[in-house]
């Protein structure tokens, strides 16, 4: 018998990105709509999570955050108007943090 090769789905919880519409400086997120289900399970599993917020605030009102801010390891504001034609949102998270190191 050959022993099973582990699954890649388990690589896959090691890193998170998530996407939420309202987020602050400290990593507190608010979800909209279907994105509220999964989301914070999803970061809640992961060791890094990379946050991607429609509208970044200075400050979330504790009442109406869904997400801690101790779960998310970055938080980017997207807008989809920065977005080159060929790149999708993971694809400008990846681009910023590389600018971001130089």
């Amino acid at each position: 018998r050959s022993t099973p090769k582990p699954s890649s789905a388990a690589s896959d919880v090691y890193k998170r990105q998530i996407k939420g519409f309202v987020g602050d400086k400290y990593g507190n997120i608010r979800f909209r709509k279907l994105s509220r289900n999964f989301n914070p399970d999803c970061a809640g599993a992961a060791k890094i999570t990379i946050a991607e917020v429609e509208h970044l605030v200075d400050k979330l009102d504790p009442d109406q955050t869904h997400l801690s801010g101790a779960f998310v390891n970055r938080i980017y504001p997207v807008s989809y108007t920065h977005l080159r034609a060929h790149e999708t949102s993971l694809h400008l998270v990846c681009r910023l943090l590389l600018e971001k190191k130089n």
